[in-house]
């Protein structure tokens, strides 16, 4: 018969906007946060980066054209979107 361990497991402490910002600062992955909690998100793959960086081409060259003053950004800029990260923001 198996063991069964006595010990509990622990929950991931809930971390605040401030400390996460800070953490994510010194790491070498990227992370999303969500209610206290983090998460490591997976690299792109080249096709993935190759679409991002065609709409962000798309997008410069209509806001240009039409004299609009938006910005783009790739998806390396952190933002506060609740429940999202995005890989273009316009």
């Amino acid at each position: 018969m198996e063991e069964i361990s006595s010990t509990k497991r622990r929950s991931p402490a809930i971390l605040s906007i401030e400390k996460y910002l800070d953490k994510e600062e010194k790491s070498v992955d990227k992370h999303e946060f969500y209610n206290g909690k983090t998460r490591k998100t997976p690299g792109s793959s080249y096709n993935h980066n190759k679409i991002a960086a065609n709409i962000i081409i798309a997008l410069g060259q209509t806001f240009d054209i039409n004299q609009l003053s938006f910005e783009v950004i790739s998806s390396d800029q952190k933002v506060f979107i609740p429940k999202l990260y995005p890989s273009v923001i316009s």
